[in-house]
């Protein structure tokens, strides 16, 4: 079978990875023109775990990842507000939990389609896609070339997917009415006592840290804003610094250990849940169809 999969971020790199193993030979269009570096980090729970064993990819993020034991919550003062023991989910379900880099896995899985003959092919942005005189989907790109496979996968993301477009119409992203600062927090020191992932919760502000390693920490700040407001300040660090300085450690010092032109900003935003996710030959896969 003919398969186009637009996107090669995680969830369109992945359905290649099980398309290929059951034979089929996919092929990838991304719109970015080197793999993506978005986000910080991602912690892969036990049913991750168990698609990435099927995929046959788990050996390798063992090799790069965490193993945190349990996530603790608490209030802005450091007052313990719960949490989940991390090792007793891991063991009931009988798969591990990960903590990774994106960049990191996005890595892993370039590597294993490569390995496996999947062609992914940068800089191809698709602008349209519609229905051609057979009922099939044709994939137009803003270079002026188009695809009509037997099968096209969106795994174009949430933001700006044309596949969705595609198959629902229009559905634009919702601002959910706060932001989020992303950072990767490194040093040769460790700068957390263990790899446990830490939650804190404010009044309209949240700040959460995934640690890999004691020196390798993925964070997220967050506070509520409206949109209007929703732009990068000059000095993005010593903003979030100004933001969360009376809260509890390890939060000032994970701060200061990212670069600050390595942080970002996101302006958070959500899709309503839709009724199906394919239309004539064209599935919807990642975030495209269920953006969390």
């Amino acid at each position: 079978m003919d398969i186009g999969i637009l996107g090669g971020g995680i969830a369109g790199l992945s359905v290649a990875l099980a398309l290929s193993k059951k034979g089929h030979s996919p092929r990838v269009y991304e719109r970015r023109v080197a793999p993506a570096t978005m986000g910080a980090g991602v912690t892969l729970w036990p049913n991750a775990s168990f698609v990435l064993e099927e995929l046959g990819l788990l050996q390798d993020i063992a090799a790069i990842g965490g193993r945190p034991p349990t996530m603790r919550r608490q209030d802005a003062a450091g007052n313990a507000l719960g949490g989940l023991d991390i090792g007793l989910l891991d063991r009931t379900m009988g798969y591990p939990t990960y903590t990774v880099l994106r960049r990191h896995l996005q890595e892993v899985l370039l590597d294993h389609a490569a390995q496996a003959g999947i062609p992914v092919a940068f800089g191809r942005r698709a602008v349209a896609i519609e229905l051609g005189t057979n009922g099939r989907a044709v994939a137009h790109f803003d270079s002026g070339a188009s695809i009509c496979p037997d099968l096209l996968i969106g795994a174009d993301g949430r933001m700006e997917s044309v596949a969705r477009k595609f198959v629902a119409g229009d559905n634009a992203p919702i601002y959910q009415g706060f932001v989020n600062w992303i950072g990767v927090a490194q040093a040769s020191r460790a700068l957390v006592n263990d790899v446990s992932i830490q939650d804190f919760w404010g009044t309209g502000q949240r700040f959460g840290s995934v640690p890999v390693r004691p020196d390798l920490v993925y964070w997220a700040a967050a506070q509520a804003r409206p949109l209007p407001n929703a732009a990068p300040a000059v000095n993005m660090r010593n903003e979030i610094e100004g933001l969360f300085a009376e809260w509890p450690e390890p939060i000032t010092r994970l701060i200061q250990a990212t670069p600050a032109d390595a942080i970002r900003l996101i302006a958070v935003h959500d899709l309503e849940p839709l009724h199906t996710w394919s239309r004539a030959n064209v599935l919807l896969v990642g975030d495209a169809a269920h953006a969390p």
